[in-house]
């Protein structure tokens, strides 16, 4: 037999044996990997289901927390979700404000790769502006934007001259704890309506659709980046129109109504 040819039986016979290698040392790597993943299981038990073994712990990863206010009262938060189960959410209506000024824009732009996104803003801002507005599943029934920030005697103005008017008889006026809204004559001037007040838990924004509504209206005012009052009035008008019944309708779903 010539050196060529036994070379070549050779060569051919190397194939399954450096694939029988290469799948054994595989195998190795995915068994130290199930030990590593599985090294905890033995150590991890869960009191509250007669000591079975809980799921193996996997490596945990760094993220952003979120954050929620150690103040919450849980059972209060309860049993004002139970209470609110059990009425008509059609009667709901969530009041609340929030606030804009003169430096909107938008927080995310397009740049090459590895280049920055640079934008400019006014640094001076100008006087703030409220945006006092109420939904209901039937539309946004009320909004007003005004220059400065709202206490008790601006929101009775806002209640007794906008919202009241629009309010039905059965409604149910749900707020937030804002020391306007506890100093104000809301529950008497509601009463005239022949609708109720309603508070919510203390530090539970996540009750209240208004959140979701007011993170759209912003989202859409930053992209018109309004430099006057005129310009903000006219965005923030605009960002109201294009909140649907349909925007309402899963916000009240997201906020457990």
């Amino acid at each position: 037999m010539s050196a060529r040819r036994r070379l070549s039986d050779r060569a051919g016979c190397q194939v399954p044996l450096d694939l029988a290698r290469q799948s054994s040392r595989d195998a190795g790597r995915d068994a130290l990997r199930t030990d590593r993943l599985f090294e905890n299981y033995s150590l991890c038990a869960s009191a509250s289901f007669d000591g079975l073994p809980c799921a193996p712990t996997l490596r945990a990863a760094a993220k952003k927390k979120t954050l929620a206010a150690s103040e919450r009262d849980e059972a209060a938060r309860l049993v004002f979700r139970e209470r609110r189960a059990s009425g008509d959410r059609r009667k709901l209506v969530f009041t609340d404000e929030t606030g804009f000024h003169l430096a909107f824009t938008r927080a995310f732009g397009r740049a090459p790769r590895g280049q920055r996104v640079v934008g400019h803003v006014p640094f001076k801002r100008g006087p703030n502006h409220s945006l006092s507005g109420s939904l209901g599943l039937r539309g946004v029934v009320a909004s007003l934007l005004l220059q400065g920030s709202v206490d008790h005697a601006v929101f009775d103005a806002v209640v007794n001259e906008l919202l009241l008017p629009r309010l039905r008889a059965g409604d149910v006026l749900l707020l937030d704890n804002l020391p306007a809204h506890k100093a104000s004559a809301v529950e008497e001037s509601a009463a005239r309506a022949k609708a109720q007040v309603s508070w919510l838990p203390a530090y539970s924004p996540d009750c209240s659709p208004n959140e979701n509504c007011w993170l759209k209206s912003k989202t859409l005012v930053r992209g018109q980046q309004p430099r006057t009052a005129p310009d903000l009035s006219a965005a923030v008008s605009a960002a109201i129109r294009a909140v649907t019944k349909e925007d309402i309708a899963a916000w009240f779903k997201h906020c457990g109504d």
